[in-house]
């Protein structure tokens, strides 16, 4: 689990300087944070775009997989039905958010 500390001291002005379009880009990036590196069962529900995703298969076997959000389905497509779990990849070293990797065509 991850977690985020910072203290904030609250003041009546900080209330007037922390805008609604803040509190939004906040609210994402807390949920954005909460699900990076949590494990969210398939049957919970499926990634919500397109990309590679870190899978927990039955078995306790885990590997990268691409999710096509078009179709719903993980490729290679033989391996769906054994999908358990699934993950974001978290951001490269010095960077901030969840990567993307490219698609490869083989």
């Amino acid at each position: 689990m991850l977690y985020v500390e910072k203290s904030i001291e609250h003041t009546p002005e900080a209330d007037e300087t922390l805008s609604t379009p803040s509190v939004a880009r906040i609210s994402e990036s807390v949920v954005s944070l909460q699900q990076v590196g949590n494990w969210t069962p398939i049957s919970a529900r499926k990634p919500s775009s397109s990309g590679h995703y870190l899978v927990l298969l039955r078995g306790n076997r885990h590997r990268l997989m691409e999710f096509e959000v078009q179709n719903m389905t993980f490729s290679p497509k033989g391996l769906n039905p054994m999908v358990t779990h699934w993950m974001p990849l978290p951001a490269l070293p010095g960077q901030q958010g969840i990567i993307q990797v490219p698609v490869c065509s083989y």
